[in-house]
């Protein structure tokens, strides 16, 4: 007869079964007690409360947590083989045979169960940003396995370390981590916490909220330099180009400030110091004032650089603060024959690199190096009674709680350091370097197909491409440019946004289509009798220019549809209008060449697919 017997179901939850007689009651209890002084067996002699299975248990942590890793590795694997977009339908997860319950269980569930929704119900809505032989959009964390496992390390020991006594070493080893960074990326001293100086650096969540940090500091900074008599925050510019990252715009928008978009068509999209002084000159005509400038170096577009030297002059001359979004472009610092892209930095007054980018850590990691921390320390810096400590009053500590703006941090450091220990800089290195070479391997087989050009010259890990037209061309050869004369009034209905989505979207978009192709039709009538050229060549081209941006659209969709390109796009000004320009990044962290080759072929063959079975559209007849 059995006195007790505990096994776990299929949910991983224990079952007590016994059969207990009077004689037997005493040996019985005293076996459950031996039982008991196991772990795993504990929860038997608690009340019914909230932790009183397994999910508390540390053996069941421990052998799920390596399954979970085992899962991890064979993901990695098996997502490049599948479609590399998810292609489920919206609300999947709320209605439809993969739906989840409406409310959570109401009794724990094993991991098992849990592992197996997992499968059949998250991964089919996964894109799969691991799958380094398809994904090439946009600019990929790379989460490197160290990295992985830091991360993991983080959530484990589940410190909080808002100031220094919260947690000593996660507020030093980011110290110690962030000088090893700058080092490793040629920063100047004044950026190290360990220089005599009173810079720094401090992990953020992104580059995005550096900016909003720094952005503050130079707002508060420039109020107290003119005692407030600035007119409100609503008549402070920030100054950048308009290849500046989204979050600098909106980054202005919280402070309430304005954003002063600078037009680099002119100038291969790049910010120039005359464009800034002319910018500067005619807001301050207007009452305006400026206090801040976002230089950038490798732009999400095109991996452009700004000119820091000349940017820098303009800023000191000014007493403005300058602020370095080196987001990604930060990471080729530190690789040899790149210093002339970061010539000038020695006059920025703040700089930011996320490491979830081209430094192999998952997100969220961006490493914010400030020339003085005290105007950041100024604005962010808080007092509160609970959180005095004798660490914090005696000055001698850093409390990183006053460098951002959510008080409470995680131990993000971990990652970073796991990354630089296991990696070297030597892999590090190789590794940012490898995705320069694919790109320049992608661009080369760019240059020699017939139908596709470069649309910018390549930078850094990036290839943005188009597919050949000759209506741009055409147009300027029917009618001048679009700058001035006759050309100029086609463009006026070309380069107007909203109308163009009406001309190149379905058919009575936004209920304009007929007026604004009408308004087209009349004007290039009129051109073509000014200029002396047949009508039907002028609406020939302009019917080219039209389908230019439809045509690379169609080309992105069934690149996508294959399911084994993931790429994206982006616009660039052109004569006319805005250009359609297709991005492709490299640079994964298992990415070989064999993966762009791939990536081309696909691109290719979708390319001449098209190209025999689509027409151009007549918009004007």
């Amino acid at each position: 007869m059995s006195l007790l017997s505990v096994a776990r179901d299929g949910h991983s939850r224990l079952v007590v079964t016994a059969t207990v007689t009077t004689t037997q009651l005493a040996v019985g209890f005293v076996s459950l007690l031996l039982a008991c002084t196991r772990r795993s067996w504990l929860p038997l002699l608690k009340s019914r409360g909230p932790l009183d299975y397994l999910a508390e248990d540390g053996d069941d942590f421990e052998s799920w947590g390596g399954e979970l890793l085992r899962w991890i590795t064979d993901y990695r694997k098996n997502c490049k083989k599948s479609h590399v977009i998810s292609r489920v339908p919206h609300n999947y997860l709320i209605e439809g045979p993969m739906a989840l319950p409406g409310s959570a269980p109401v009794e724990p569930e094993g991991y098992r169960s849990i592992m197996s929704d997992l499968d059949s119900k998250i991964v089919p809505g996964l894109t799969h940003w691991e799958a380094s032989n398809k994904f090439f959009a946009y600019f990929k964390p790379h989460a490197s396995y160290p990295a992985v496992l830091g991360e993991l390390l983080c959530a484990g020991l589940n410190v909080m370390g808002f100031d220094w006594i919260a947690s000593p070493a996660c507020t030093e080893l980011e110290v110690v981590v962030l000088d090893w960074l700058a080092k490793f990326l040629r920063l100047p001293s004044k950026f190290l916490s360990i220089s005599e100086g009173p810079g720094g650096g401090v992990i953020q969540g992104s580059a995005g909220e550096s900016a909003i940090v720094v952005l503050l500091a130079a707002l508060k900074k420039k109020e107290a330099e003119l005692k407030g008599k600035t007119g409100g925050r609503q008549n402070m510019v920030v100054y950048g180009s308009d290849q500046a990252h989204t979050i600098i715009f909106k980054g202005s928008k919280i402070l309430g400030v304005e954003f002063h978009e600078i037009n680099t068509v002119d100038s291969d999209y790049k910010l120039t110091a005359k464009a800034l002084e002319a910018a500067m000159a005619e807001d301050e005509r207007k009452g305006k004032v400026p206090f801040a400038v976002v230089a950038t170096t490798g732009t999400t577009s095109t991996c452009v650089f700004d000119p820091l030297e000349e940017i820098v002059e303009v800023a000191k001359k000014r007493n403005l603060w300058l602020h370095i979004d080196a987001a990604y472009g930060g990471a080729y610092a530190c690789l040899d024959g790149y210093e002339a892209k970061f010539a000038g930095l020695e006059g920025a007054d703040s700089y930011v690199v996320n490491c979830h980018k081209k430094l192999l850590c998952p997100f969220d990691i961006a490493a914010l190096y400030l020339a003085d921390r005290n105007p950041v320390l100024a604005a962010l810096g808080v007092e509160s009674e609970y959180l005095r400590n004798e660490a914090s009053e005696s000055g001698a500590v850093i409390d990183y709680e006053n460098w951002q703006m959510p008080l409470g941090r995680r131990f993000r450091a971990l990652k970073l350091w796991f990354v630089m220990r296991r990696f070297g800089t030597v892999g590090m290195r190789d590794h940012v370097r490898n995705g320069t070479v694919l790109a320049e391997r992608f661009a080369g087989k760019v240059k020699q197909h017939d139908d596709l050009e470069l649309a910018c010259a390549v930078s850094l890990s990036l290839v943005c491409f188009r597919w050949r037209g000759e209506g741009e061309g055409k147009l300027v050869g029917l009618v001048g440019g679009g700058g001035a004369g006759p050309g100029a009034e086609i463009k006026a209905v070309l380069g107007d946004k909203e109308k163009l989505e009406a001309l190149i979207g379905p058919a009575g978009v936004g209920g304009r289509r007929d007026g604004v192709v009408e308004e087209l039709g009349g004007v290039v009538e009129k051109v073509a009798r000014e200029v002396g050229k047949d009508r039907a060549a002028v609406a020939a081209a302009v019917n080219e220019v039209l389908d230019d941006e439809r045509k690379h659209a169609e080309l992105l969709k069934a690149v996508k549809d294959t399911g084994n390109c993931f790429i994206i796009h982006t616009k660039l000004r052109g004569e006319w209008c805005n250009k359609y320009v297709i991005r492709l990044a490299c640079g994964g962290v298992e990415q070989r060449g064999e993966d762009v080759d791939g990536a081309f072929q696909v691109i290719g063959g979708v390319l001449a697919h098209l190209k025999k079975t689509r027409e151009v559209a007549k918009v004007v007849v």
